[in-house]
């Protein structure tokens, strides 16, 4: 019997380092707990990017082909769901919200997934243009998933103006980030974060081990 074909959302797991350039190994697991908590299906561990050539793929290798999966940020996600991908194979920047693009598509639901990649797609243009894999790991130190967004050479840190951009853009792509994103105190932050783990903000589920990636620190950044 064949085994089902898997399909979905299955990020790239970021490294974390220390300043002093060591693994964070506690970080990585808040970064899998992270991960697990926004509802991947799968996580992938030192992968490379997948290419999208895969309308030639998928007909040269018919049923033997499990999957296919888009990569590269999901920066072609749509074309490569036209073209016949079951899923993709993002960073863990916003695995949450690519995950509604490809459950609407699988569903047939096209002009759904289309609107909802829209929304994100500045995100992913400047993550894919500006910052690489850096542009997860500021996020998640943003957000108290790890305590350091340190890379090793030959990468450079974010410059100051683009981590300002990428946390606006984050902050926008999601309500939930955007509603805390405006807080001026620590008691409307706690209020917030208290409405945030009992409902839900423009279809996302807060309630989770993890909130949302900017849910915690974000506001000092927004306000330079």
């Amino acid at each position: 019997m064949m085994q089902a074909r898997p399909a979905g959302v299955y990020p790239i797991a970021p490294t974390p380092f220390d300043d002093a350039g060591g693994l964070d190994l506690g970080g990585q697991r808040r970064v899998l707990d992270c991960m697990v908590d926004q509802g991947v299906d799968g996580i992938c561990i030192l992968a490379n990017y997948s290419e999208p050539k895969l309308r030639n793929l998928i007909e040269a290798g018919g049923d033997a082909i499990a999957g296919p999966f888009d990569g590269e940020e999901s920066i072609t996600l749509m074309a490569d769901l036209e073209a016949g991908a079951r899923g993709t194979m993002p960073s863990a920047l916003l695995p949450d919200l690519i995950r509604p693009v490809v459950a609407h598509y699988l569903a047939g639901r096209a002009a759904r997934a289309a609107a909802a990649y829209a929304r994100i797609l500045p995100l992913i243009n400047y993550e894919n243009r500006q910052c690489g894999l850096r542009a997860a790991k500021t996020v998640m130190m943003e957000g108290g998933v790890i305590k350091s967004d340190a890379v090793r050479h030959p990468l450079a840190p974010l410059h100051p103006a683009t981590r300002r951009g990428l946390l606006a853009l984050a902050t926008e792509a999601d309500p939930a980030r955007a509603a805390l994103g405006t807080l001026n105190s620590g008691s409307e932050l706690q209020v917030a974060m208290n409405a945030c783990l009992s409902s839900d903000f423009g279809g996302q589920s807060c309630n989770s081990r993890n909130p949302p990636l900017l849910e915690q620190g974000v506001r000092r950044e927004l306000q330079l």
